[in-house]
């Protein structure tokens, strides 16, 4: 590689850390400049990926699920997150426990992270209210895992929706980022975790409508923010 490839590529990668800035002017304005970069010079995702600082901006932030909850829809919920993040949301066994791994950008796990926490504690909050509200006692394991599961396969389907509307309003100031971060998060997760597909029956009773209605009344006001 040439020395003025190796300094336009550095230019890069120093932009690509500024469009994953929290300052959404700073990041908007770092992205574009890296688009037009990369078509005028006709430099390929592969060429960025191959940067080894880059890389090291790819981590898995790791925290025990089994601290917080035992229920699978909170690991839907966090892929959800994830995804609206540009993250990828893996659960893993190999440790003792069950763990969540976070993998992303630093700031983009961090908003991962926050949206979460803050959309979990809704649903279990609402899980209790429901049950406190019922003269024949608490809600059962089964119908609260029904509502957890409707709530967050509601939520999940929003949070998509959102993304497309956002990604569509500033594609041209966002494409190449979001583009280069899967790029990213992608690779380091094919070389660190060894994935295999895993299916979850579930079956909806009557708690999953009750749960998808809730899901579909909380706000998402607040996401624009954390993120």
């Amino acid at each position: 590689m040439d020395e003025e490839r190796e300094r336009l590529l550095d230019r890069i990668q120093k932009l690509m850390a500024m469009a994953n800035s929290n300052s959404p002017n700073e990041a908007e304005v770092a992205a574009r400049k890296m688009r037009e970069l990369m078509d005028e010079y006709s430099i390929t995702i592969d060429e960025i990926g191959e940067i080894k600082s880059g890389k090291a901006n790819v981590q898995g932030l790791l925290f025990d699920l089994n601290e917080i909850t035992n229920e699978y829809w909170a690991f839907i919920l966090a892929s959800a997150c994830a995804d609206f993040c540009d993250c990828k949301a893996i659960r893993s066994r190999r440790h003792s426990g069950d763990k969540l791994i976070i993998v992303g950008f630093d700031a983009d796990r961090e908003a991962v992270l926050k949206i979460w926490t803050w959309l979990f504690m809704n649903i279990q909050q609402e899980i209790i209210m429901q049950s406190v509200k019922r003269s024949v006692g608490a809600m059962g394991m089964r119908e609260a895992t029904q509502f957890g599961m409707g709530a967050a396969e509601e939520l999940q389907r929003r949070l998509r929706a959102v993304k497309r509307e956002r990604n569509a309003a500033t594609q041209t100031q966002v494409t190449a980022l979001v583009v280069v971060k899967s790029a990213e998060v992608n690779k380091f997760v094919q070389e660190e975790f060894n994935l295999t597909n895993s299916s979850f029956n579930f079956n909806r009773g009557k708690g999953y409508g009750a749960g998808a209605e809730f899901g579909s009344k909380v706000s998402l006001a607040d996401t624009a923010r954390l993120r």
